[in-house]
């Protein structure tokens, strides 16, 4: 049986994948479906971070509107997994499995390929000029790039 990983985001390209790998692989294969959201803003003080705060009565921490909205919601990875589910109900994709992950998508994508011995990673790619593309390299290119393992890139 051919396994098949599903690199999504929340866009039209990734639905287009999906559906594209469905028609080439049919329902004999098993899908995993990825989603990675990419949680370093590379930023030391992020907002929603809880600062301290001094006063004439010494310092207590200030808990920004962001930090407390953060307490009720859930982790990153839930919520990436949240995402591929989402998004094997809204592309009828059946018993597909779904994996939420967090951190660098090229790398975390690679290694859930890895981890979960795919055959071949599916992946939409975003139309982008080449002015963007210069300073912010695309997933799908770097995934091409660095992969060792079959990539189909669906536009």
């Amino acid at each position: 049986m051919t396994r098949i990983l599903i690199a999504v985001d929340h866009s039209e390209e990734s639905s287009a994948a999906a559906h594209r790998a469905h028609e080439l692989f049919g329902d004999d294969a098993s899908y995993l479906v990825v989603n990675v959201m990419d949680h370093n803003d590379g930023l030391p003080q992020a907002w929603g971070h809880v600062y301290p705060v001094a006063t004439p009565f010494g310092t207590f921490p200030l808990i920004t509107r962001g930090a407390v909205a953060a307490v009720d919601q859930p982790s990153t990875e839930e919520e990436a997994e949240e995402t591929a589910e989402e998004f094997v109900d809204d592309n009828d994709l059946g018993t597909a499995e779904t994996i939420g992950l967090a951190g660098d998508p090229v790398t975390a994508i690679l290694q859930a390929a890895h981890d979960h011995d795919v055959d071949v990673i599916v992946i939409g790619s975003h139309e982008r000029g080449w002015f963007s593309r210069l300073f912010d390299p695309s997933v799908t290119s770097q995934i091409v790039k660095r992969a060792d393992i079959p990539v189909l890139v669906v536009k």
